[in-house]
């Protein structure tokens, strides 16, 4: 498909009648070509308010923030060089083409887009740099250990902290030696053996960075001609087909952990856990009543007591845009959004809408 999923997790997959897995939830897979620009439309939102000449004062700490930033002008406005003439970004657009706007002052050719489930996330997702389908095997490599040892590696509870220990995974990532038990909270309890030195193989060249990462070959490959690629002329094919591809999963599948595995065959095959729906049982809540998924604090980022224990409320999220943290317009602004949604995906412009 050539396609980045960019949210591997187990949340994200599927058990057939059949019991094999199949993979879903698309909703942030990239191919490389244009979606919403949210950076572009937000400049659009703030340069029609300064041509009207709105005001929107957002919340009391963005008028806190607006007075500091006076003041601090004021006290630097004689050290300052004279200000270039602002562009107006809209404009420009217009005339030249939005998509040739975007192919010039943007970089269209490389994902950078932070999106995914921090938990999984790869190392060069989280700091931004430009990825690839790499990111999507360190994703499976997360899953591998979290069967393995019941719970992720680099899992914090701060999100922010997850996300570190990702990014310092050389430092971070580790293989402990501890006791590991199938079915841990029932009566059917069964020692399992401690990894091997083949399964700590695997997930090393896997968790890695992502120049080295196992299924790095054809990448390594690619990159050496990049330069060359980018200034070829390539409109007949999708900006991703060369940083992604289709067999990938080839130098994971041929490592020795996965030795006489008939890949091939194994849709063909029998898995070891077919699903039993029973009469009127909800087929979305399968796994919410059997307790051999639920794992003790020893073998789990989150014990059986924080999950029983009622979680105390967070603080409400301030909203990102202060259009929407205005007290006086920020409702009747997420009314009208809210009703423009989903309105016009479509490759026609769409009708304009009024509201009274």
């Amino acid at each position: 498909m050539k396609w980045i999923h960019r949210d591997v997790k187990p949340d994200n997959f599927l058990i057939s009648a059949s019991g094999h897995l199949k993979i879903s939830d698309f909703g942030l897979a990239f191919d490389g070509h244009w979606a919403h620009s949210q950076s572009y439309y937000s400049n659009h939102r703030y340069n029609l308010l300064e041509k009207l000449g709105l005001t929107v004062t957002g919340d009391e700490l963005d008028v806190a923030e607006e007075r500091s930033a006076k003041e601090h002008e004021e006290e630097e406005v004689h050290c300052r060089p004279r200000p270039k003439p602002k562009v107006d970004e809209e404009d420009v657009a217009q005339r030249e083409g939005l998509l040739s706007y975007r192919d010039r002052t943007e970089r269209r050719k490389l994902a950078r887009s932070v999106v995914g489930t921090s938990q999984y996330m790869a190392p060069e997702v989280i700091k931004g740099f430009p990825y690839d389908g790499r990111c999507d095997w360190w994703s499976v490599g997360i899953i591998l250990y979290e069967c393995m040892y019941g719970r992720t590696p680099f899992y914090c509870d701060d999100r922010q902290k997850t996300k570190e220990a990702i990014v310092e995974h050389r430092a971070t990532l580790q293989f402990p030696i501890q006791e590991r038990w199938s079915r841990p909270t029932t009566e059917q309890r069964r020692l399992l053996p401690p990894p091997s030195d083949v399964v700590v193989d695997l997930l090393q060249s896997i968790l890695t960075d992502k120049e080295i990462r196992l299924s790095s070959r054809q990448y390594r490959h690619s990159e050496r001609g990049l330069g060359r690629r980018l200034s070829a002329a390539t409109s007949h094919t999708s900006p991703l087909a060369r940083h992604v591809y289709a067999n990938g999963a080839e130098e994971i599948k041929s490592h020795s952990f996965f030795e006489g595995i008939p890949w091939s065959q194994l849709h063909l095959m029998q898995p070891p856990f077919v699903p039993r729906v029973r009469e009127n049982q909800s087929i979305t809540k399968y796994f919410e009543d059997e307790q051999d998924i639920v794992t003790d604090e020893s073998s789990s980022g989150i014990s059986c007591r924080d999950r029983l224990e009622p979680k105390p409320k967070k603080d409400r999220k301030r909203p990102r845009d202060k259009l929407l943290r205005d007290p006086d317009v920020g409702r009747e602004i997420m009314d009208i959004r809210k009703k423009n949604a989903f309105f016009g995906y479509t490759y026609r412009r769409p009708k304009q809408l009024f509201f009274e």
